[in-house]
Protein backbone atom coordinates (compact mmCIF):
# COMPACT_ATOMS: atom_id res chain seq x y z
CA UNK A 1 0.00 0.00 0.00
CA UNK A 2 1.73 3.43 -0.93
CA UNK A 3 0.97 6.82 0.50
CA UNK A 4 -2.68 7.98 -0.21
CA UNK A 5 -2.66 11.20 1.50
CA UNK A 6 -2.71 14.13 -0.24
CA UNK A 7 -0.32 17.19 0.58
CA UNK A 8 -3.34 19.36 1.35
CA UNK A 9 -5.08 17.08 3.95
CA UNK A 10 -1.66 17.25 5.56
CA UNK A 11 -1.67 21.01 5.27
CA UNK A 12 -5.21 21.30 6.27
CA UNK A 13 -5.11 18.86 9.21
CA UNK A 14 -1.87 20.63 10.84
CA UNK A 15 -3.40 23.92 10.67
CA UNK A 16 -6.80 22.15 12.20
CA UNK A 17 -4.58 20.94 14.97
CA UNK A 18 -2.94 24.13 15.82
CA UNK A 19 -6.57 26.25 16.28
CA UNK A 20 -7.41 22.67 18.49
CA UNK A 21 -5.07 23.49 20.97
CA UNK A 22 -6.38 27.65 21.50
CA UNK A 23 -9.38 27.22 23.24
CA UNK A 24 -7.51 25.19 26.33
CA UNK A 25 -4.56 27.13 26.36
CA UNK A 26 -6.75 30.67 26.14
CA UNK A 27 -8.77 28.86 29.29
CA UNK A 28 -5.49 28.61 30.94
CA UNK A 29 -4.61 31.85 30.47
CA UNK A 30 -7.96 33.48 31.43
CA UNK A 31 -8.35 31.91 34.61
CA UNK A 32 -4.89 32.24 35.71
CA UNK A 33 -5.25 28.73 37.48
CA UNK A 34 -4.76 25.09 36.28
CA UNK A 35 -6.75 23.78 38.96
CA UNK A 36 -8.84 21.18 37.48
CA UNK A 37 -6.42 20.02 34.89
CA UNK A 38 -4.26 17.11 36.00
CA UNK A 39 -0.26 17.48 35.48
CA UNK A 40 0.08 13.76 35.19
CA UNK A 41 -2.48 13.84 32.56
CA UNK A 42 -0.24 16.97 30.65
CA UNK A 43 2.39 15.34 31.53
CA UNK A 44 1.73 12.13 29.59
CA UNK A 45 0.62 13.76 26.66
CA UNK A 46 3.78 15.93 26.17
CA UNK A 47 6.00 12.56 26.90
CA UNK A 48 3.93 11.15 24.01
CA UNK A 49 4.50 13.89 21.87
CA UNK A 50 7.96 13.95 22.28
CA UNK A 51 8.17 10.17 21.70
CA UNK A 52 6.41 10.86 18.66
CA UNK A 53 8.85 13.37 17.18
CA UNK A 54 12.05 11.82 18.29
CA UNK A 55 11.51 8.90 15.91
CA UNK A 56 10.34 11.20 13.59
CA UNK A 57 13.47 13.09 13.64
CA UNK A 58 15.76 9.98 13.34
CA UNK A 59 13.81 8.92 10.38
CA UNK A 60 14.17 12.33 8.86
CA UNK A 61 17.55 13.19 9.42
CA UNK A 62 19.45 9.21 9.74
CA UNK A 63 18.48 7.50 7.33
CA UNK A 64 20.38 6.40 4.07
CA UNK A 65 17.75 4.99 2.12
CA UNK A 66 13.64 4.97 1.30
CA UNK A 67 12.01 3.46 3.69
CA UNK A 68 7.70 3.09 4.84
CA UNK A 69 8.18 6.41 6.63
CA UNK A 70 10.18 8.41 4.90
CA UNK A 71 11.70 8.84 1.11
CA UNK A 72 15.18 9.66 0.39
CA UNK A 73 15.59 12.40 -0.01
CA UNK A 74 12.33 13.07 2.26
CA UNK A 75 9.70 14.86 -0.30
CA UNK A 76 7.06 17.96 0.68
CA UNK A 77 4.94 14.95 2.28
CA UNK A 78 7.75 13.48 4.40
CA UNK A 79 8.39 17.24 6.21
CA UNK A 80 4.48 17.71 6.32
CA UNK A 81 4.67 15.08 8.12
CA UNK A 82 7.77 15.92 10.15
CA UNK A 83 5.96 19.52 10.94
CA UNK A 84 2.63 17.71 12.10
CA UNK A 85 4.59 15.68 15.01
CA UNK A 86 6.94 18.95 15.69
CA UNK A 87 3.95 21.53 15.73
CA UNK A 88 1.42 18.86 18.28
CA UNK A 89 4.67 18.66 20.45
CA UNK A 90 5.39 22.14 20.58
CA UNK A 91 1.82 22.73 21.40
CA UNK A 92 1.67 20.13 23.99
CA UNK A 93 4.43 21.42 25.88
CA UNK A 94 2.89 25.05 25.84
CA UNK A 95 -0.21 23.64 27.21
CA UNK A 96 2.26 21.20 29.80
CA UNK A 97 4.36 24.43 30.55
CA UNK A 98 0.95 26.15 31.14
CA UNK A 99 -0.14 23.69 33.67
CA UNK A 100 2.99 24.00 35.75
CA UNK A 101 2.99 28.08 35.52
CA UNK A 102 -0.39 28.07 36.58
CA UNK A 103 -0.66 25.13 39.35
CA UNK A 104 -0.90 26.13 42.97
CA UNK A 105 0.93 23.01 44.29
CA UNK A 106 4.53 22.21 43.92
CA UNK A 107 4.17 19.18 41.76
CA UNK A 108 4.87 21.18 39.12
CA UNK A 109 8.58 21.18 39.45
CA UNK A 110 8.51 17.32 39.47
CA UNK A 111 6.25 17.13 36.41
CA UNK A 112 8.86 19.72 34.85
CA UNK A 113 12.18 17.40 35.92
CA UNK A 114 10.02 14.40 34.41
CA UNK A 115 9.15 16.33 31.22
CA UNK A 116 13.11 17.80 30.96
CA UNK A 117 14.74 14.49 31.68
CA UNK A 118 12.32 12.15 28.96
CA UNK A 119 13.26 15.09 26.67
CA UNK A 120 16.99 15.27 27.55
CA UNK A 121 17.45 11.34 27.26
CA UNK A 122 15.05 11.59 23.80
CA UNK A 123 14.74 14.11 21.52
CA UNK A 124 17.76 16.26 22.33
CA UNK A 125 19.83 12.76 22.54
CA UNK A 126 18.77 12.50 18.91
CA UNK A 127 19.36 15.81 17.83
CA UNK A 128 23.01 15.95 19.62
CA UNK A 129 24.15 12.34 17.58
CA UNK A 130 23.06 13.92 14.37
CA UNK A 131 25.03 17.10 14.69
CA UNK A 132 28.14 14.86 16.13
CA UNK A 133 27.52 13.18 12.99
CA UNK A 134 27.41 16.06 10.50
CA UNK A 135 23.58 16.07 10.31
CA UNK A 136 24.21 12.02 8.85
CA UNK A 137 26.69 12.43 6.87
CA UNK A 138 28.77 10.18 8.57
CA UNK A 139 25.59 7.21 9.69
CA UNK A 140 27.20 4.29 7.44
CA UNK A 141 29.94 4.16 10.29
CA UNK A 142 27.64 4.61 12.68
CA UNK A 143 25.05 2.33 12.39
CA UNK A 144 25.06 -0.01 15.26
CA UNK A 145 24.64 3.53 17.27
CA UNK A 146 21.81 4.49 15.08
CA UNK A 147 20.05 0.81 15.39
CA UNK A 148 20.54 0.81 19.04
CA UNK A 149 18.90 4.19 19.60
CA UNK A 150 15.72 3.78 17.15
CA UNK A 151 15.27 0.49 18.26
CA UNK A 152 15.06 0.73 21.72
CA UNK A 153 12.59 3.55 21.03
CA UNK A 154 10.39 1.59 18.78
CA UNK A 155 10.67 -1.92 20.68
CA UNK A 156 10.56 -0.49 24.62
CA UNK A 157 10.37 2.83 25.19
CA UNK A 158 7.11 3.45 22.72
CA UNK A 159 4.82 0.98 24.01
CA UNK A 160 5.54 2.45 27.85
CA UNK A 161 4.74 6.02 26.50
CA UNK A 162 1.78 4.49 24.73
CA UNK A 163 0.52 3.39 28.02
CA UNK A 164 1.46 6.53 29.97
CA UNK A 165 -0.76 7.80 27.19
CA UNK A 166 -3.80 6.01 27.95
CA UNK A 167 -3.24 6.44 31.64
CA UNK A 168 -3.48 10.20 31.31
CA UNK A 169 -6.92 9.71 30.87
CA UNK A 170 -7.40 8.26 34.92
CA UNK A 171 -5.27 10.54 35.77
CA UNK A 172 -7.34 13.61 34.66
CA UNK A 173 -10.63 11.63 35.72
CA UNK A 174 -9.59 11.83 39.40
CA UNK A 175 -8.62 15.33 38.78
CA UNK A 176 -12.38 16.16 37.51
CA UNK A 177 -13.54 14.29 40.76
CA UNK A 178 -11.58 16.72 43.23
CA UNK A 179 -11.59 19.81 41.70
CA UNK A 180 -14.21 20.41 39.15
CA UNK A 181 -14.36 20.64 35.23
CA UNK A 182 -13.95 24.59 35.27
CA UNK A 183 -10.25 24.28 34.24
CA UNK A 184 -10.93 22.55 30.97
CA UNK A 185 -12.21 23.86 27.72
CA UNK A 186 -15.32 21.78 26.02
CA UNK A 187 -14.24 23.10 22.44
CA UNK A 188 -10.84 21.88 22.98
CA UNK A 189 -11.67 18.94 23.80
CA UNK A 190 -14.29 18.01 21.45
CA UNK A 191 -12.28 19.94 18.38
CA UNK A 192 -9.22 17.98 19.51
CA UNK A 193 -11.18 14.52 19.60
CA UNK A 194 -12.44 15.07 16.32
CA UNK A 195 -9.29 16.51 14.51
CA UNK A 196 -6.71 13.80 15.60
CA UNK A 197 -9.33 10.91 15.22
CA UNK A 198 -8.64 11.72 11.48
CA UNK A 199 -5.06 12.53 12.11
CA UNK A 200 -4.15 9.05 13.07
CA UNK A 201 -6.41 7.78 10.76
CA UNK A 202 -4.67 9.46 8.16
CA UNK A 203 -1.00 7.96 9.91
CA UNK A 204 -2.75 4.64 8.50
CA UNK A 205 -2.41 5.50 4.95
CA UNK A 206 0.49 8.11 5.18
CA UNK A 207 3.28 5.41 5.51
CA UNK A 208 4.25 3.21 2.19
CA UNK A 209 3.57 -0.57 2.97
CA UNK A 210 3.81 -3.31 0.30
CA UNK A 211 0.94 -5.10 2.08
CA UNK A 212 -3.13 -4.54 2.69
CA UNK A 213 -3.96 -2.92 6.21
CA UNK A 214 -6.29 -6.48 6.15
CA UNK A 215 -3.37 -8.26 6.54
CA UNK A 216 -2.00 -5.70 9.60
CA UNK A 217 -4.86 -7.43 11.51
CA UNK A 218 -4.59 -10.78 10.70
CA UNK A 219 -2.51 -12.14 13.91
CA UNK A 220 -0.78 -10.26 16.79
CA UNK A 221 2.62 -10.47 15.33
CA UNK A 222 1.62 -8.86 12.03
CA UNK A 223 0.29 -6.15 14.41
CA UNK A 224 2.85 -5.83 16.53
CA UNK A 225 5.39 -5.75 13.86
CA UNK A 226 3.14 -2.68 11.75
CA UNK A 227 2.77 -0.67 15.20
CA UNK A 228 6.80 -0.70 16.11
CA UNK A 229 7.39 0.54 12.48
CA UNK A 230 5.15 2.80 11.44
CA UNK A 231 2.00 1.98 13.20
CA UNK A 232 2.84 3.90 16.47
CA UNK A 233 1.59 7.27 14.89
CA UNK A 234 -1.55 6.33 13.91
CA UNK A 235 -2.21 4.16 17.64
CA UNK A 236 -0.69 7.45 19.74
CA UNK A 237 -2.68 9.92 17.74
CA UNK A 238 -6.04 7.95 18.00
CA UNK A 239 -5.10 7.16 21.61
CA UNK A 240 -4.83 11.19 22.22
CA UNK A 241 -8.01 11.47 20.11
CA UNK A 242 -10.09 8.74 22.23
CA UNK A 243 -8.90 10.04 25.67
CA UNK A 244 -10.35 13.67 24.80
CA UNK A 245 -13.37 12.33 23.40
CA UNK A 246 -13.99 10.54 26.82
CA UNK A 247 -13.17 14.04 28.83
CA UNK A 248 -15.50 15.59 26.41
CA UNK A 249 -18.38 13.33 27.50
CA UNK A 250 -17.51 13.45 31.16
CA UNK A 251 -17.13 16.90 31.21
CA UNK A 252 -20.80 18.01 29.00
CA UNK A 253 -22.64 15.40 31.46
CA UNK A 254 -21.18 17.23 34.70
CA UNK A 255 -21.93 20.57 33.21
CA UNK A 256 -25.38 19.06 31.86
CA UNK A 257 -25.89 17.84 35.68
CA UNK A 258 -25.23 21.36 37.41
CA UNK A 259 -27.39 23.01 35.20
CA UNK A 260 -30.47 20.86 36.18
CA UNK A 261 -29.73 21.44 39.29
CA UNK A 262 -29.65 25.02 38.83
CA UNK A 263 -32.99 24.91 36.83
CA UNK A 264 -34.38 22.62 39.54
Amino acid sequence: MSSSVSNWLRILLLILSIFSFRPQLHRLHQIGDSTGVSLAYLLCNVISATEQLTISFCYMFNTQSSDPFVHNPPNAGDWLNFLQFTVTWGLSSTLFLFGVFYSPARLGRTAFIVDITFLSLSLLAAILYVLANFCGANYGSQDWEYSIFIGSHLIFVNPVVTLLAIAALPAQLRELKRHGHAALSLTGLASQAVIFTVIGLSWVYRARLDYNMSDVFRTWGSFTSWYQLVGWAAVDHLVFAVVQGILFFVVLGKKRTVTAKRGE
